[in-house]
C-alpha cells in the first residue's frame, strides 16, 4: 500500500513539475504586449491631457483617490512633466520588450507594474478590457511566458543550451496557468449569472436597448439586428447559454476548441458591432489559455494540411500531370 501511494505521489509531483500551456502563455504575452504597444502609441499625442500631472485629473486629486483606494501608481510619485514623459516612454518600451519576449521574467513584472500604474492614473480611461489585462498579467508574473515565440527562446536555441527548469518554478508556472483559467471561468460565469437575473436579458430585449445607444451602434448593421425580434432574442439567449456553459465545458478536452471558437465569435461580434474592439481583443487574448500545447500543435498541423491541400487544388489545373491532391491511402 505504501509503495503504491509513494508511486502515485511521485507521478503527481512529476506531472506538477512539468510546465503546461507554454504556447498559450506565450500567445497571451504577445496579445497583451501588442495591445499595450498600440494603446501607448494611439494616445501618445494626448498623453499629457489624459494622464499628465496637469491633465484632466490633477496630481493632488488622483493622489487622494489612490490613497483612499489603497492603490499605487508610479505616475503619482512626482508632479514633474519630465518624469511623467519618462515614465510613459518606459511603459511603452517595457510593453515592446514584453511583446518580443526579451528578459521575459523581468519584463512580465515591469509590464504589470507599468500597466497598473497607467490605469490607476486615470480611472475614467479604462474599460473591461483593461481590467482583464491587469488581472491576467498579475498571474503571468509567475508564469514562464518566454519559453515560446520569444527572443529568449531564440537566444537559447542558438546557444544550444538546455533550459533546465527547477520543479518549484514549473509548479509556480502551472499554478499561474490554473489561476488564469479559474479567473476567466469566474468572469464568464458571473457575467452569465448577472444576465440570467436581468429581466431585459430574459425577455430578449437587452441587445435591442444596447444597440440603440449611439456610441454602441454600427451604421448599417445595428438596425438589422435591433429591428429583428428573432435576432434580438436569439442573441440574448445564445450569449447567456454560452457564458453559463463555458466555465464547465472548458475543462473537457474535446470541448475546449469549441469554447475558444465560441468566445472568439462572441467577442469579435461585440468588438465590431458595438465598437469595443480593445475589450474584445483583450478577452480573446486571455481566452487563448484554454488550449493545451499539444492541442495547439495538432490544430496548427490541421491548418497547414488544409492550406497545403487548398494550394494544390488551386495549382491543379496548371499541372495536368498530377491530381490536385490525393488521400494518404490512394496511390499517386
Amino acid at each position: 500500500m505504501s509503495a503504491a501511494l509513494a508511486g502515485r505521489w511521485q507521478r503527481l509531483l512529476d506531472a506538477a513539475g512539468t510546465e503546461r500551456r507554454l504556447i498559450a502563455t506565450a500567445l497571451i504575452r504577445i496579445g497583451f504586449g501588442a495591445l499595450l504597444c498600440v494603446y501607448y502609441a494611439v494616445h501618445a499625442f494626448q498623453r499629457e491631457f489624459v494622464w499628465g500631472p496637469h491633465g484632466v485629473l490633477s496630481s493632488p486629486m488622483i493622489a487622494s483617490v489612490i490613497k483612499l483606494d489603497h492603490a499605487y501608481s508610479l505616475y503619482a510619485l512626482s508632479d514633474s512633466l519630465l518624469v511623467f514623459n519618462l515614465l510613459y516612454l518606459c511603459g511603452f518600451l517595457v510593453s515592446v520588450a514584453f511583446l518580443l519576449g526579451w528578459k521575459s521574467r523581468i519584463m512580465s513584472v515591469l509590464f504589470f507594474v507599468f500597466t497598473w500604474s497607467l490605469y490607476q492614473r486615470n480611472y475614467f480611461a479604462i474599460d473591461g478590457g483593461d481590467n482583464v489585462i491587469f488581472l491576467i498579467s498579475f498571474y503571468l508574473m509567475f508564469a514562464d511566458v518566454g519559453r515560446r515565440f520569444s527572443l529568449d527562446a531564440y537566444a537559447a536555441a542558438r546557444s544550444g543550451r538546455e533550459v533546465a527548469v527547477p520543479w518549484w518554478r514549473a509548479m509556480l508556472h502551472n499554478y499561474a496557468v490554473l489561476a488564469c483559467l479559474v479567473q476567466i471561468c469566474m468572469l464568464y460565469l458571473f457575467a452569465g449569472l448577472w444576465k440570467a437575473n436581468s429581466h431585459m436579458w430574459l425577455d430578449g430585449t437587452a441587445i435591442y436597448y444596447i444597440l440603440r445607444v449611439n456610441e454602441f451602434q454600427l451604421p448599417g448593421i445595428s438596425p438589422l439586428i435591433y429591428h429583428s425580434a428573432l435576432l434580438g432574442v436569439l442573441s440574448c439567449y445564445a450569449t447567456i447559454i454560452f457564458e453559463m456553459l463555458l466555465p464547465f465545458d472548458v475543462w473537457k478536452r474535446n470541448m475546449r476548441i469549441w469554447m475558444l471558437l465560441g468566445a472568439i465569435v462572441l467577442h469579435l461580434s461585440i468588438g465590431i458591432v458595438m465598437g469595443l474592439m480593445y475589450f474584445s481583443l483583450a478577452m480573446i487574448a486571455a481566452d487563448l489559455i484554454f488550449l493545451a500545447d499539444d492541442q495547439y500543435v495538432h490544430y496548427a498541423g490541421r491548418v497547414r494540411a488544409l492550406a497545403t491541400a487548398l494550394r494544390r487544388f488551386l495549382e491543379g489545373p496548371a499541372g495536368a500531370a498530377e491530381p490536385a491532391f490525393a488521400f494518404a491511402d490512394e496511390p499517386r
